[in-house]
């Protein structure tokens, strides 16, 4: 149900603010070798235009990340690098 919500309302935009189901998210301290490690793997594996499939996203608001189950994580430290999100940044030490 989480990913078909996702779907329906950022489709192809990774930089939506439609997407209210992104509001029940949870904080999740990560470190940059994991953070740039996601995000050479998003760039390099597209997940737009997201699905009711797709298992593995990101939305440029707040830097979420849509982990498996459809959940979002707003990652603390390391600074997010997401493609198509127009501030994109070297991973930050």
């Amino acid at each position: 149900m989480l990913w078909a919500a996702h779907a329906g309302t950022a489709g192809s935009n990774p930089s939506t603010t439609t997407d209210k189901y992104t509001d029940n998210h949870y904080a999740n301290p990560m470190n940059s070798a994991g953070m740039s490690a996601l995000s050479s793997y998003l760039k390099a594996n597209s997940p737009y235009p997201i699905t009711k499939d797709t298992r593995l996203t990101y939305e440029c608001k707040q830097s979420y990340i849509i982990e498996p189950t459809g959940w979002s994580i707003q990652p603390i430290g390391g600074g997010a690098s997401w493609p198509n999100c127009g501030w994109e940044k070297e991973i930050i030490v």
